[in-house]
């Protein structure tokens, strides 16, 4: 979406409410950020382990 349209969505949910649009796009953007950090330390633990047992195994 654009940026507008996002905006424009978070003014709508908030009553015209700037302050607290801003406030609640902000903290989605946070979690999102914290939800693929995660995500990436999920995936690095499993190829990690993959190299592990690919040396384990002699391959």
């Amino acid at each position: 979406m654009e940026v507008e349209a996002v905006a424009a969505v978070y003014r709508t949910l908030h009553r015209g409410d700037d302050r607290a649009a801003l406030l609640a796009v902000i903290a989605d953007a946070l979690a999102d950020l914290d939800a693929v950090g995660r995500q990436v330390e999920v995936q690095a633990r499993q190829v990690s382990r993959g190299f592990v047992r690919a040396a384990i195994s002699g391959c």
